[in-house]
């Protein structure tokens, strides 16, 4: 079995001598991180494809199955046209499709008259 200890030290070293994966080649401790934590990578945040509304502090929801667009606004407790305008969501159909996301406003929404 080898040993992986140095055999000589650095001039002026009153030190013991550094062993195993502490030792680099310039003779300086070296810390090993640890590999067991995941690396967090920044999230961005959700961009409107249209540029009208920032959406970046909105709440992001998936509509689950036999949801309406409606029993969102409910649940949420926002105006059903808010909702719809917020989210681009055709005025005729309000149509929302399961796994689809949404985005809920934290803040009153002003939809113009007739949009």
């Amino acid at each position: 079995m080898a040993d992986n200890t140095p055999t000589s030290t650095p001039a002026g070293s009153t030190s013991k001598p550094l062993t195993g994966s502490l030792l680099n080649s310039a003779t300086k401790p070296v810390i090993d991180k640890p590999t067991s934590s995941p690396v967090m990578k920044p999230v961005e945040p959700a961009k409107d494809p249209k540029g009208m509304f920032d959406w970046s502090d909105a709440k992001p929801y998936v509509i689950g199955k036999d949801e309406s667009l409606f029993d969102v606004a409910q649940k949420f407790s926002v105006a059903l046209q808010q909702l719809r305008y917020f989210n681009h969501i055709n005025k005729a159909t309000m149509k929302v499709k399961e796994g689809q996301t949404i985005y809920i406003p934290n803040k009153p929404v002003e939809v113009p008259y007739g949009a």
